[in-house]
């Protein structure tokens, strides 16, 4: 019993810090924040996205043209190019301390440093 109870404290302090985390990424989304999403199969593509507005629980995001250096062979590294915008603006609602682009890409506020890519042919 006594095991169960701590699995139960285990999992409420989980939730707990998911929730604090969900208020702390939704206070500091500003609107010129810089998000990233990795994704790919067999391969690293990184798709950039700038803070257009907020609005409650919904936030407009439009992708930036992004930069890469090449490393290695089909590698490198890459960063945004802020305010050089490519597409749509295009609205998403705020999840936890993410915004889920589409079902394979979710979006994360990036820290300012190059992300690593890597792509075929």
């Amino acid at each position: 019993m006594e095991r169960i109870r701590q699995e139960a404290e285990r999992f409420r302090r989980h939730d707990e810090a998911v929730a604090r985390s969900s208020e702390e990424f939704r206070r500091s989304l500003r609107v010129g924040d810089i998000l990233y999403a990795s994704w790919g199969w067999e391969q690293t593509n990184i798709d950039f996205y700038q803070v257009i507005a907020i609005r409650g629980s919904a936030v407009d995001l439009r992708q930036l043209d992004q930069r890469t250096t090449e490393d290695g062979y089909m590698c490198g590294t890459t960063v945004p190019l802020p305010d050089v915008f490519k597409g749509k603006t295009h609205t998403h609602r705020l999840s936890k301390n993410y915004i889920r682009i589409d079902s394979y890409r979710t979006a994360w506020k990036w820290d300012g440093q190059p992300l690593r890519c890597s792509w075929y042919a």
